[in-house]
């Protein structure tokens, strides 16, 4: 743990962190699958960092009244959530979103700055034995976006307790401004797993490949083949567990462990590289996001090689053309960052710019001025000789020599082909949950389709997170519509609340 990156943490007792997690013997009380921000928040809770009141000054009255009511030696954890959550109102419709943030951020949709109402403490006999397991950097999707697109929320709303973006700005001898690169916001998460000391929970650059629900509660043995290469090439700087996950395996010999205890319900398999580890778990939360499939337009022509659905400035070449479909903010910022390559853009979408829907038309322009600048070109306020808009369109087909024949959405016949270089297809993703058993892959509010943060999110206990009808099973984040960090780490305030009540 790094004293001095985390000053504001107070200790009960020794440290435990540099004696490693408490494993059991690839046995957790927690698997977390997906290692975004909302899955590092949990794990920093999860670590034995625990949440109390350290003052209520700046709180709406009501909730002030609340807090007057509970126990004053107990953690936010072990409240009545559900009580105090009540009849908050806020930009979420998860409760535990808007409690977990007025208490970090009391009134920051006024644009205030007051200091947080909670401390943390760090307490040993806290810590619950758990696995965040990711295919990239901590930060999870963080690390995919362009370097150069800036965050659409104030870095304040997407710190983490603690050890907040300013304070690693500060430390980088950075510029603190309203908006920052999401470039910085994922270097911020992958640096906090390590100057908060939980970078041991984590299995970064490895895939969840199946999740058995395990039908009897008692497991016989757990059995483990060492794998050298894996772990010589994993060091505990990058996070990465290694040999610290089977602390009990030696010499590459295959060692029978100790009997499992009863209680695991979920047996899950792990790739990292050509290698392959099992554990078992108790509690599975799912928060890989829902950028797993990109969504599709089903359309002749889209698995064309120079057909993507995901943006690649490597395949922008200035003085050419490409096609860019979607209206929202990923779309835009393809267009951004084309244009300034010098790159002509044709954009093909099929809401009209006064939808309501339409992301530009939710949030305040005034305070994105690249995005103020793309929909001025989307509604023909302005123009210019490299953007060409199709509102109300759709692209029919894309041929072989990279014609697209585009038609409006109401029943036109008129068509107009448009010869391009490269087609980005940007209109959202759902969630990949192959790894689940078939069974528990339909886990969205409409069973018969995928899971996606805003049409389809998962169905859960609005106070524990729990998936409905599935037991020990959580989800948080965009799979459940948390599509803002501010709101989204209320999620593992939630699971980590209902888990120590569970456990206790």
């Amino acid at each position: 743990r790094s004293s001095d990156l985390s000053p504001h943490l107070t200790q009960d007792g020794v440290d435990s962190m540099a004696a490693g997690s408490p494993l059991v013997n690839g046995c957790y009380d927690v698997v977390v699958i997906g290692n975004g921000p909302n899955a590092i928040c949990l794990s920093f809770i999860l670590s034995g960092n625990w949440p109390y009141i350290a003052g209520t000054k700046h709180l709406d009255l009501n909730l002030r009244l609340k807090l007057e009511n509970e126990p004053k030696n107990k953690s936010v954890l072990e409240l009545n959530l559900d009580n105090l959550s009540q009849d908050l109102e806020g930009r979420s419709d998860k409760p535990i979103g808007l409690l977990f943030d007025s208490l970090l951020r009391p009134e920051a949709d006024l644009g205030s700055a007051f200091d947080s109402c909670l401390e943390w403490r760090h307490t040993p006999a806290n810590q619950i034995s758990h696995l965040v397991i990711g295919d990239a950097a901590p930060g999870g999707s963080w690390n995919q976006y362009p370097a150069d697109v800036q965050a659409l929320s104030p870095a304040s709303w997407l710190d983490l307790p603690e050890y907040s973006f300013s304070s690693w700005l500060a430390m980088r001898q950075g510029k603190e401004d309203d908006r920052h690169s999401l470039k910085d916001i994922a270097c911020y998460y992958q640096d906090y797993v390590h100057q908060t000391g939980i970078a041991e929970n984590f299995s970064n650059f490895s895939t969840v490949t199946n999740v058995h629900s395990i039908s009897t509660p008692v497991i016989t043995d757990c059995c483990f083949l060492y794998d050298a290469e894996w772990s010589n090439e994993c060091s505990m700087s990058d996070g990465e567990f290694a040999d610290l996950l089977f602390p009990e395996e030696k010499g590459g010999a295959l060692v029978k462990s100790n009997p499992t205890p009863s209680g695991y319900d979920f047996k899950i398999a792990i790739s990292h590289k050509n290698s392959t580890k099992t554990i078992f778990a108790k509690n599975v939360v799912l928060a890989t996001g829902v950028s797993g499939f990109p969504e599709k337009l089903g359309i002749e022509g889209e698995n064309l090689p120079f057909v993507h659905h995901r943006f690649k400035t490597e395949v922008v070449v200035a003085g050419e053309t490409i096609l860019v479909v979607g209206s929202g903010l990923c779309a835009a910022d393809a267009i951004r960052v084309a244009m300034n390559r010098g790159c002509s853009v044709v954009h093909v979408f099929r809401k009209r710019v006064s939808d309501p829907r339409l992301i530009f038309n939710e949030i305040p322009l005034q305070n994105y001025p690249e995005y103020e600048t793309i929909f001025k070109l989307m509604r023909g306020k302005s123009t210019s000789p490299r953007y060409k808009a199709f509102a109300g369109h759709r692209v029919g087909s894309v041929t072989e020599t990279k014609v697209c024949k585009v038609s409006g959405i109401n029943g036109e016949k008129a068509v107009t082909e448009v010869e391009v270089s490269a087609v980005f297809v940007l209109i959202g993703g759902n969630a990949d949950l192959g790894f689940l058993p078939d069974g528990l892959r339909q886990l969205g509010r409409d069973p018969g389709k995928p899971v996606n943060s805003r049409k389809n999110p998962i169905g859960v206990d609005v106070q524990t997170y729990r998936v409905q009808n599935v037991p020990n099973l959580f989800a948080i984040g965009p799979l459940v519509g948390d599509t803002f960090v501010r709101f989204g780490i209320g999620g593992a305030l939630g699971v980590a609340s209902a888990l120590v009540k569970k456990l206790n």
